[in-house]
Order: structure tokens, then C-alpha cells, then sequence
């Protein structure tokens, strides 16, 4: 979770830990690296306290078991003024935990702030329950209306349903969702999972037009920071 004071002056964000987190160390690594006051390993708070943040402008990252707390408290996709459970994120198609490497696709016209100006880009997904599924076709065609899948695995460009490309099966090849203002964020892939260029598995092989030295996973977060500063 993001915010600044009334100055916009320096982001401060809380990445809050508990029973079932993973890789808090490393998100708040990344924080800082995107210029972020970042405080790691924070207790979970009260579902209200979250809520409320996010009503006064907060801005909320949920990455992978993240990402499912998000849609199973309600706050994906509707946000904090539709807390309608109209998502799930099930076990993977195959049935099976997946630690791969994938492409990922941005929508230009997503309201998503984190993935403002970004081209398709890499990130590794390690999970055993990713399968984004809809309640229904009126909540998967609304939210493919508004935009809020700022994120779909790609092949060759497009997006893509085929294994392993796309690991877990999600419905609309979603590897993200957003709410309607963009400011939440739950996906998958593990964006602070690469930050640097040494967290790339071809980093020894690769010049560094290809795997340059700032891991493509900063961008979202430096795209977030430059939000709450107001840049």
C-alpha cells in the first residue's frame, strides 16, 4: 500500500506481511529501489483500515497470494465502492505448481497506473492456484469492457490460452486485474522477482539491449511511486 503526505512529497509504503505471505523482503527491496520510504514485513491490517485507504486515493499492490486476498475480500475487481466477490483465483489447469518464466502483454488503454507506457516486457510466475476465473459472463464481459486486464500472457505478440505460455489457464489469458481507477493492482507474475538485471535466467548470455541492467519488474513500481508523488 502507497501513499504521500499533503506535499506529495516522499512515498511511503507499507508491505504488510503475515501467515501465508511470501517474498515481502524482496517487494520492499523494490520499493526503495523505485525511490519509495518502504517499511517490510508490516502486520496485516483490518480489511475496513484497507478499504478506507483506498477510498481516500491509496494505492494497493497484491502480488500472487497478494493478488488472491484482493479478489477474495471483494477489492478486485469492483474496488472499494463494489465489494461483489465476482472473481476467483483457482488451481492452475494442469493441476500443478508452475515456476516459469512468461510474456506478459499490456493494454495501452488500461486505467492501471503501474503499467502506464510499458511494452511487452518478461516476469517469472511461481503459483499453484492463478486460474483467473469470472463468476459469470456479465462480470468477465464488464471487466474486459472497462479495461481492467492491464495483463494478459502473450505469444508471438498476441495473447494466448496455450500452455505454458499461458501457466495456469486464466480466463481472457489475464495474468492481472485492476479496479476502475487503476490503483489497484493484483497479478501473478513476480514483479519484484525482477528488478535487476542478475534475476534474469539469461543474464550471462544476453547484451544488455536485450536483458538491460533494470529489470523490467521496476517499472511498476516506479510507475506507482510517480502517481502518489504526483509526476
Amino acid at each position: 500500500m502507497t501513499d504521500a503526505g499533503a506535499d506529495r512529497g516522499p512515498c511511503r509504503v507499507f508491505v504488510l506481511a503475515g501467515n501465508g505471505t511470501n517474498c515481502e523482503v524482496e517487494t520492499a527491496h523494490a520499493w526503495k529501489l523505485a525511490g519509495a520510504d518502504a517499511a517490510d514485513g508490516e502486520p496485516a491490517t483490518l480489511l475496513d483500515e484497507v478499504v478506507a485507504f483506498v477510498r481516500r486515493g491509496g494505492v494497493v499492490l497484491g502480488i500472487c497470494n497478494g493478488f488472491q486476498l484482493l479478489v477474495k475480500v471483494g477489492l478486485l475487481p469492483g474496488g472499494g465502492d463494489d465489494s461483489r466477490r465476482t472473481a476467483t483465483l483457482g488451481p492452475n489447469v494442469r493441476g500443478r505448481f508452475e515456476d516459469r518464466w512468461v510474456r506478459l502483454l499490456p493494454d495501452a488503454a488500461s486505467p492501471c497506473i503501474f503499467t502506464k507506457g510499458m511494452t511487452e516486457f518478461e516476469l517469472p510466475v511461481r503459483h499453484g492456484e492463478g486460474r483467473l476465473l469470472f463468476v459469470d459472463d456479465v462480470a468477465r464481459r464488464g471487466v474486459v469492457e472497462r479495461r481492467q486486464i492491464p495483463l494478459r500472457f502473450g505469444l508471438g505478440g498476441l495473447p494466448t490460452d496455450r500452455y505454458p505460455f499461458n501457466p495456469n489457464g486464466s480466463e481472457e489469458s489475464a495474468a492481472a486485474l485492476t479496479d476502475p481507477t487503476g490503483r489497484i493492482l493484483g497479478l501473478m507474475p513476480h514483479p519484484e522477482a525482477f528488478v535487476v538485471r542478475t534475476q534474469h535466467p539469461r543474464w550471462t548470455r544476453e547484451s544488455r539491449d536485450v536483458v538491460p541492467e533494470e529489470g523490467s519488474g521496476l517499472r511498476l513500481f516506479r510507475n506507482a511511486v510517480r502517481f502518489v508523488q504526483g509526476g
